[in-house]
């Protein structure tokens, strides 16, 4: 099943659509979220849609590719699309909104890619989004209007920051050395049999395969997987629900290695934090070595429930924050936000009950809100959130335009949207013309034309009243005597009661195609009218329409051109408006502009430059008053607008900085990026100069007017370089800091402190003895008449000059223990080996203490094989302390001597290849500075060399 690799881990799509989910949840209250679209594609338009959290499926999956079908669902919207011929006014038009659940999504193959990550050690399987190709968005039911709808918001996608259109699927982790540990891998996706049928009841269903070179296999990799490569995960059910999501094969040649301690290293080793691989039942074994079981949650991971979610204006919801384990979390405190509305966040009750009441002001017809949790884990803060839609979508008529010749077919009308009940009430306007009858209920009507008509052109209007809610909708039926009408652009535009004009035209070319040459086009009489609201100014082929001073109830308008001449037929054309109250239309009330906008460094302006310690850049911004039904409110930048929030290089032509990938810490070692920018704060201290970790200033809660928002910059020059803020207004203007007319800190200017360099003498690696066993001390002479002993020799970085730095992370290049006998004879038991215990200094909290001293797997095999206990484990009362690694030196009397040879030719035995060599570590102090050294044994040939040991830098 290998393949010749060290393991293949599979797993299905269920677990990873769900943590795609829990991705696409938590990016809206870390600003990296993909914004509403908006856009024209040719007679079709849309506004505000709303992209959901990308689901997977493998359908599309063939041999060893790593293809796979991505949908991502329309999750709110509205549309509106027309039909025309060519060089005629449209013959039909709808105006729609997107429901969530309603299928409609955007839909494109994908590859999943590998990035690798050395400054965790990690391999991660990830798709971005911006690298789709072949989509096609079911907006519409045209294919190819699908095809053209799909390739612009795959455009739009790819135009949005990396950070925000990238997801993680699995994490592999090469830094923890033991034998089953990987060090490589491919990726492959795989088709479940029968999935490629269109709608089999498995249909889509597949896998991922994370194929792995393992640390102790020699070779380089196997073959990838043919066509008959069987699907490794059994397809067990109860009651309909699958049993397994994941399996994982290890080779039979690994077999020395192969216990529960070592595979569940390799299991901690394949999936993000949060998530685990739960084996379920005992491992089968007829060659490789088969576990069988579920990717689920840990007990740590908090989810919200539900996690998505709608609801109508003025209805309630209860969400709950559960464990992985199904608990639910204790002591939570909820809030709400609106991403695009800030004043519109609704109410939350201590138990998280969400009610969509008391809004302060009108707003959109979609609320995009986020219900979050907030608790506290192992002593440090976190939290969870959730993903709401609160709609308010305003009665409509579908369809909005309809051509009918007299005594032509019947036209079939719904109501949809708030009101729309069998409560409503239906009466054709003027002219009159045509029967109006019950459909299936008061939701629906059918409108028949008249049977005969004696003029080209009528508009007749249909309006439909829910009395109840004030609302009213209309409809436009064109009654045309004589067929086809030239086209008047744009066929089909909203305007709202009060506000600015609109323009209207026949195109140019529109009389040449007709046969009218430009001589007789100048004795041409051009007639333009409206028919409802408002009033045109008339200029010959174009118009401009003002929409009314307001109206209380909606309105369609019907915008007429005819043309009359010697060389003509009498021809005409129309177009519609939709009119609208601004508060029926309700668009959100936005800022007009900007009192400040300051950059700030609040907590100094400088970090080593090692692209791990960040420097916080503080932006705050201050919306000037508007007034709104009298009042001067003040509304703040909204998150929506935050989302778009980046620092730029002020010495470029506007080049951002661009954001690290979500679930990196900073900057890779071999980055070769000058600086670059997160949005979360990392384990690391600020440097040293500024005010230090226990005194940074919390994030200001945002008030009325007035909105905070921290970015963390790395640096990898000891350059000064100096950066402003920008962000995208709702109106699509780009704001700057450095644009307002009186502008205070309308930047900052930054510099990289270049890393001490080091020496030996800068570090403290000193002996305590823990543990006596047979012997005595004589003379202080711990060691020649001691037969055991355990020293702990701990590692300290002390540079002169420099504040004391405990070690954050550590990373064990090759092998995590040493051993040396007294000598190299074959009857030699005088024996010493290593092994070590970490525990890292952590900024916000202290991380749970290790509870005993690690060996190396193969140390721990060659006890085994030599018959001799495994070495003692425990601390004796001495514990490491945050930031201190400890390598711990064990002394034996009685293990017997060991050669590769006497392993035969089982390369699993080749314990003194790996375990002669010292140790090489890789740490990073609590600034981000890196540390590499090797521990080891003094040389053989000196006397007492077992019994010490040596720090060499690298």
């Amino acid at each position: 099943m290998t393949l010749g690799w060290g393991a293949v881990f599979v797993f299905s799509r269920t677990r990873i659509n769900v943590m795609l989910e829990q991705q696409f949840t938590a990016a809206f209250n870390a600003s990296r979220f993909i914004s509403p679209c908006s856009g024209t594609v040719g007679d079709i338009g849309f506004s505000a849609l709303v992209f959901g959290a990308p689901v997977l499926s493998f359908e599309v999956a063939e041999g060893n590719g790593v293809s796979a079908r991505l949908s991502i669902p329309i999750l709110a919207g509205s549309f509106w699309e027309t039909q025309r011929q060519a060089d005629c006014s449209a013959s039909h038009a709808r105006h729609s909104d997107v429901q969530r659940g309603g299928g409609t999504a955007l839909r494109m193959d994908i590859d999943l890619e590998l990035v690798n990550s050395h400054s965790d050690n990690t391999g991660r399987v990830s798709i971005g989004l911006s690298k789709a190709r072949d989509p096609v968005c079911d907006l519409v039911s045209d294919p190819e209007q699908q095809r053209v709808i799909g390739e612009y918001l795959l455009e739009y996608l790819r135009d949005q920051p990396a950070h925000q259109t990238t997801y993680e699927l699995a994490v592999v982790d090469s830094g923890r050395y033991q034998p089953l540990n990987p060090v490589r891998f491919v990726i492959c996706t795989q088709a479940a049999p029968g999935a490629r049928v269109p709608g089999a009841q498995n249909a889509g269903d597949g896998a991922i395969l994370v194929f792995m070179k393992l640390l102790a296999l020699d070779d380089d990799g196997g073959t990838l997987p043919g066509a008959d490569y069987p699907y490794l995960i059994p397809n067990d059910a109860d009651d309909g629900v699958p049993r397994y999501s994941a399996s994982l094969f290890i080779s039979e040649k690994l077999s020395p290695f192969v216990n529960d301690a070592n595979v569940d290293v390799l299991k901690d080793a394949l999936l993000p934090d949060g998530y685990t691989f739960l084996v379920e039942g005992n491992p089968f074994w007829p060659r490789d070595y088969a576990y069988f079981g579920n990717l689920a949650a840990t007990r740590t991971h908090v989810r919200i429930e539900p996690s998505q979610a709608d609801i109508n204006i003025m209805e309630s919801l209860d969400f709950t924050a559960r464990r992985g384990d199904g608990s639910a979390v204790t002591d939570v405190s909820w809030t709400s936000s609106c991403i695009n509305s800030p004043l519109l966040k609704g109410e939350i009750s201590s138990s998280g009950r969400f009610s969509a009441a008391n809004y302060p002001i009108e707003g959109p017809p979609v609320l995009m809100t986020t219900v979050t949790a907030h608790y506290t884990e192992d002593g440090r803060a976190a939290e969870a959130s959730a993903f709401l839609l609160v709609r308010y979508y305003p009665l409509r008529l579908d369809p909005l335009l309809s051509t009918r010749a007299p005594g032509g077919e019947a036209v079939s009308l719904e109501a949809v949207g708030h009101g729309a009940t069998n409560a409503l009430g239906w009466q054709l306007l003027e002219p009159k013309l045509g029967e109006l009858k019950d459909g299936s209920g008061g939701a629906s009507h059918v409108y028949t034309p008249p049977g005969a008509g004696g003029v080209p052109m009528v508009a007749q209007r249909i309006q439909s009243d829910a009395t109840a809610e004030g609302n009213s909708a209309q409809a436009v039926v064109m009654l045309l005597a004589g067929g086809g009408a030239i086209p008047v652009e744009p066929p089909l535009v909203s305007g709202v009661y009060g506000q600015g004009e609109l323009h209207f035209e026949v195109p140019e070319d529109v009389l040449g195609t007709l046969g009218v040459t430009a001589t007789a086009e100048e004795d041409l009489f051009w007639h333009w009218s409206v028919i409802g609201d408002g009033s045109l100014i008339a200029e010959g082929r174009t118009a401009r329409f003002t929409p009314p001073a307001s109206r209380v109830k909606g309105a369609v308008s019907v915008v007429t051109c005819e043309v009359l001449g010697p060389s003509v037929d009498h021809l005409c054309g129309y177009s519609l408006v939709e009119l609208v109250n601004a508060s029926d239309a309700r668009e959100s009330p936005t800022w007009e502009s900007l009192l400040g906008f300051e950059v700030t460094a609040p907590d100094g302006a400088q970090a080593f430059a090692n692209g791990m310690q960040q420097i916080r850049v503080r932006i705050r911004l201050e919306t000037a008053a508007i007034e709104l039904d009298g009042e001067n409110v003040l509304i703040p930048v909204s998150p929506a607008e935050m989302n778009t929030l980046t620092l730029v290089y002020r010495d470029s032509q506007g080049a951002e900085v661009p954001y690290i990938d979500p679930n990196q810490e900073g900057m890779e070692f071999e980055d070769g990026r000058q600086w670059a920018a997160s949005v979360r704060r990392n384990r690391f201290n600020l440097h040293p100069s500024a005010l230090g970790p226990a005194q940074e200033d919390p994030l200001p809660a945002s008030d009325e007017g007035t909105t905070y928002a921290d970015r963390y910059l790395y640096l990898k020059t000891d350059s000064a370089v100096e950066f402003y803020a920008q962000f995208r207004a709702s109106t699509g203007a780009i704001m700057r800091s450095t644009s307002l007319d009186d502008p205070i800190n309308e930047s900052i200017i930054v510099k990289g402190v270049t890393p001490p360099a080091v020496v030996r003498d800068d570090y403290s690696f000193e002996r305590k003895r823990v543990w006596n066993g047979e012997g005595k001390i004589v003379d202080d002479d711990d060691f020649s008449y001691m037969l055991q002993s355990i020293d702990f020799w701990k590692l300290s970085f002390l540079k002169s000059g420099y504040e004391p730095a405990g070690f954050s992370t550590l990373r064990v290049e090759a092998n995590t223990s040493s051993i040396q006998w007294e000598s190299e004879l074959l009857d030699e038991t005088f024996f010493s080996c290593t092994g070590y215990v970490f525990q890292p200094k952590e900024r916000t909290a202290l991380v749970p203490a290790p509870s005993a001293l690690s060996f190396d797997p193969y140390l721990l095999a060659m006890m085994e094989e030599v018959d001799h206990a495994k070495p003692d484990s425990s601390f004796h009362s001495n514990p490491p302390q945050p930031g201190e690694l400890i390598v711990s030196l064990h002394r034996e009397s009685d293990v017997k001597y060991w050669y590769d040879g006497m392993g035969g030719v089982n390369p699993m035995k080749k314990f003194r290849a790996v375990l002669d060599r010292p140790m090489v570590y890789n740490l990073r102090d609590e600034n981000g500075n890196r540390h590499r050294m090797q521990i080891g044994f003094k040389d053989s040939s000196l006397p007492g060399s077992r019994n010490e040991l040596d720090l060499i830098l690298r």
